[in-house]
């Protein structure tokens, strides 16, 4: 197993250098600025997000809330010797952390951050960042991305640094 160092999977299509390299095709067919493209789909996927902090931060809490409790939760032998089982939950400042957290990933413009931070497909920003740069939805980004990286092995090599050395490791 592996643990991302994303909040989901879908981050990666919607990573800062992934979009960048989308709004850098998209650039050589429309004539526009790449950059200026990438800068304006990422702010607008900061904007979306900032529309749903609390309620993202909730359910990123709640996801923090049951991985800890079932890390404490004992095991079989424990159990069999029928003692007190005492579970700790500091829910309410694990949640006031993750809106911290997010709040200030927005007030920064900090995308890469706000994709560790929450589910982002639970609002519309992945959407908003697809449309800004051009395409008719998010499906059809992504389509474009998995081209990216079938046909750019720069691409795919960024892609795979995203993922440290497991790369590495499943082909030693």
């Amino acid at each position: 197993m592996y643990a991302l160092p994303f909040y989901s999977v879908e981050a990666i299509y919607f990573h800062p250098e992934i979009v960048q390299r989308i709004a850098g095709r998209m650039a050589d067919i429309s004539g526009a600025d790449a950059a200026d493209m990438a800068q304006a789909a990422l702010a607008a996927g900061v904007l979306a997000i900032a529309e749903h902090t609390q309620r993202l931060s909730r359910k990123a809490a709640k996801k923090s809330i049951r991985k800890l409790i079932v890390e404490q939760l004992p095991n079989d032998d424990e159990l069999l010797n029928g003692g007190n089982i005492t579970l700790q939950n500091d829910a309410s400042s694990m949640l006031q952390r993750r809106k911290q957290e997010l709040d200030a990933a927005v007030s920064n413009d900090d995308w890469e951050s706000i994709l560790t931070k929450c589910p982002v497909r639970e609002s519309n920003a992945l959407a908003t960042i697809s449309t800004t740069l051009g395409f008719p939805n998010r499906e059809e980004y992504q389509k474009a991305v998995r081209q990216l990286l079938a046909t750019d092995e720069s691409a795919l090599a960024a892609t795979r640094r995203l993922f440290d050395d497991l790369y590495e490791q499943l082909n030693a």
